[in-house]
């Protein structure tokens, strides 16, 4: 049986690359794991945003750095994990 060490949450938000968009399915204090047209290779760094629109006192960003761990094929799109090194929070200017 596979152990981790964060628990995962599901998740369905959007995942913004240097190349390209993905969906999030899941995350954790330590990886996440996406579906994207974008194909990375296993070992690639990669830097992505993320927007947590719904968070409590209002938008929150979040700028990360990470480590493809796993790639593989869906259907037409790349199912890809990778594990996170650093995050960066940050809240978003509400709409006026």
């Amino acid at each position: 049986m596979e152990q981790r060490r964060h628990e995962r949450f599901p998740a369905h938000l959007t995942i913004r690359l240097d190349r390209g968009e993905g969906i999030v399915q899941d995350v954790s204090a330590g990886g996440i794991y996406f579906v994207t047209d974008v194909q990375l290779e296993i070992g690639q760094e990669l830097t992505f945003q993320l927007e947590f629109p719904h968070a409590p006192g209002g938008s929150i960003a979040a700028t990360c750095t990470a480590r493809i761990v796993r790639t593989e094929i869906k259907s037409t799109q790349y199912g890809i994990g990778a594990s996170i090194s650093a995050f960066e929070f940050r809240r978003l200017p509400r709409p006026a």
